[in-house]
């Protein structure tokens, strides 16, 4: 008896082990590698794409259709699911992959309709902006077609990534707008404090600051306010929850040539987003006759957000304007 459960033992210590062994190759079968080449549909002329030592892409492509195709690939190699997770949250369906703790967040993002506005959106983009959006998507589907469930290891228990679309790509921007934006919960939160408290009282518990925080263009809150703005909120996703974040703020400075130590002018920019694993950035330089561009991309989007050109350097800041309204109806 002994004898046969060392055996038995043994036997499952190696069904263990070969276990262990099949789900890290599958793991390492999902990862991008180094080198190689593909084949994307939508070229005009060969692309070349070199890394550096930090594993940040060089594009050089004859247009800029053509870098927009490599860097969707690009893209797709090291991000598809976090653009996949990105898209399914602007469509407020994450409960679908993290079950009913993703609920909330989806009631919420649906009642907003970003893929209404999202294909508002596309409607004005100019033929040039639509072309470039095109491009990108077809690389980003090179990808899926090559490598299927196993673009990433997620997918290797979800099932393969559907194909991107231009959509897709401008549902980032709505998420991203939402992200920098929340003057309406505080406009709620504000509201719905007056029924306990005068509007004096209430203005005292935010800082006196120029310009002052958003709030409703009003002398008195409405008698009905507080119960409305209670019911609204509930419908916001709050913090902590797992899909909602703290409010972020951001800073950015420059520096003029003749008080730089380099003769140069310096350009600053520090988006707190919320720290990410993977980053929300992927940064680049996209080279072709036209122009030549380096900075930071968003996996889910063609363009540089901010970065510099041949000529200038950009960033952005969230400003703390008030971009939402609150209406009761």
């Amino acid at each position: 008896m002994r004898r046969f459960l060392l055996w038995l033992g043994g036997l499952i210590g190696i069904l263990l082990g070969i276990a262990v062994i099949a789900v890290l190759a599958l793991i390492y079968a999902t990862m991008p590698g180094e080198g190689g080449s593909a084949k994307l549909p939508g070229l005009s002329a060969p692309v070349t794409v070199s890394f550096d030592r930090h594993g940040v892409p060089f594009i050089k492509a004859k247009t800029r259709a053509d870098a927009a195709e490599a860097l969707g690939y690009l893209h797709a190699r090291s991000r598809l699911f976090q653009m996949d997770i990105t898209r399914r949250a602007a469509e407020g369906r994450l409960a679908a992959r993290f079950g009913k703790r993703a609920l909330s967040f989806d009631e919420h993002m649906r009642t907003l309709d970003f893929v209404g506005a999202a294909k508002a959106s596309e409607h004005l983009l100019s033929p040039e902006a639509h072309k470039i959006l095109a491009a990108y998507a077809r690389g980003v589907n090179a990808r899926i077609a090559q490598c299927g469930r196993f673009c990433a290891w997620q997918y290797l228990i979800y099932g393969p990534p559907k194909p991107w679309h231009v959509l897709d790509s401008m549902l980032w921007g709505e998420m991203l707008a939402n992200q920098l934006s929340g003057n309406a919960e505080l406009e709620l939160d504000r509201l719905r404090l007056s029924k306990t408290m005068s509007r004096a009282k209430i203005d005292s518990l935010w800082p006196h600051v120029s310009p002052p925080p958003p709030t409703l263009a009003m002398n008195a809150y409405p008698s009905d306010a507080a119960t409305a703005a209670g019911k609204a909120l509930a419908g916001f996703p709050r913090f902590p929850s797992p899909f909602r974040r703290t409010r972020t703020e951001s800073n950015e400075f420059a520096v003029g040539a003749a008080r730089s130590a380099t003769g140069a002018p310096l350009l600053a920019g520090d988006p707190h987003l919320g720290f990410e694993f993977p980053s929300l950035w992927y940064l680049a330089r996209i080279d072709t006759p036209q122009e030549s561009l380096a900075g930071a991309t968003a996996p889910g989007e063609p363009f540089l957000v901010f970065g510099h050109n041949r000529h200038i350097a950009w960033t952005f800041t969230n400003n703390g304007a008030a971009v939402q309204d609150i209406f009761v109806f």
